[in-house]
């Protein structure tokens, strides 16, 4: 018999589905986790490293009213990676932000 022209479809038992479930689970979820690290990191970047020489009070400045929520959402993120694997990202406040009324951050 050809490995190409085997007839019937194979069948998984429940164990053998259950163990692809978890496996699909897991990868989601190290996946998910992953993401979200890189993509702190990435924006963390943006601000504190940028690569085309603009000071953070630049880029924060871009951001606008946005800029406090910028922070709220890093941190709230920053926080649960944190909760899943402690130190992941290491808490570092390179300048003391202020948030002013209309939404803007001002560092110290």
């Amino acid at each position: 018999m050809s490995l190409i022209n085997q007839a019937g479809a194979i069948v998984l038992t429940d164990v053998q589905k259950q163990a692809t479930a978890v496996a699909r689970l897991k990868t989601i979820n190290t996946d998910v986790f992953n993401y979200l690290v890189k993509q702190f990191t990435t924006a963390y970047d943006v601000v504190w490293n940028n690569k085309d020489g603009l000071t953070p009070q630049q880029v924060l400045d871009a951001v606008g009213t946005d800029a406090t929520q910028l922070f709220i959402v890093s941190g709230k993120t920053q926080d649960l990676v944190n909760t899943v694997v402690p130190n992941t990202l290491p808490q570092t406040a390179l300048q003391v932000p202020t948030f002013n009324q209309d939404g803007t951050v001002t560092l110290n």
